[in-house]
């Protein structure tokens, strides 16, 4: 689904309302709020770029399994993802559909040892044969 647009979202949207789903899991768009997150404590652009994994493996990243794999990951894919979003949200809201947003699943870049050098933090194990980079 990410290389969806909105004329495919519509389509889904259609097929969710008249087959009475009303309670949606809105994932599109997560990581321009965890890109204005990290920002805002001081994780670098280039730090977020090794961070975020490409997009076709986001939903891999988003699970806490990978890191980084296939990246970096577009701005500008970020910035039109979370438009896309909005747009969904408001197409399921006009349906009377309930989105459930992600929270935060305790997955953090790197560099946030490095910020927050006391910050007690535990390396995930090595997942699918991946080495530790990713």
């Amino acid at each position: 689904m990410v290389w969806w647009d909105f004329t495919r979202w519509q389509q889904e949207i259609d097929w969710m309302a008249l087959n009475g789903l009303n309670l949606i899991l809105s994932f599109t768009g997560q990581e321009y709020v965890w890109r204005q997150l990290y920002s805002s404590v001081g994780v670098t652009d280039t730090e977020l770029q090794q961070y975020f994994s490409g997009a076709a493996f986001l939903a891999w990243q988003r699970m806490g399994n990978i890191k980084g794999w296939g990246s970096p990951l577009d701005n500008e894919w970020i910035d039109n993802q979370a438009q896309l979003q909005k747009q969904i949200l408001n197409a399921t809201r006009q349906f009377g559909m309930i989105n459930v947003l992600p929270g935060f699943a305790g997955h953090v870049p790197d560099a946030i040892a490095r910020i927050y050098p006391n910050a007690s933090l535990i390396k995930s194990a090595a997942w699918g044969n991946f080495n530790s980079t990713y």
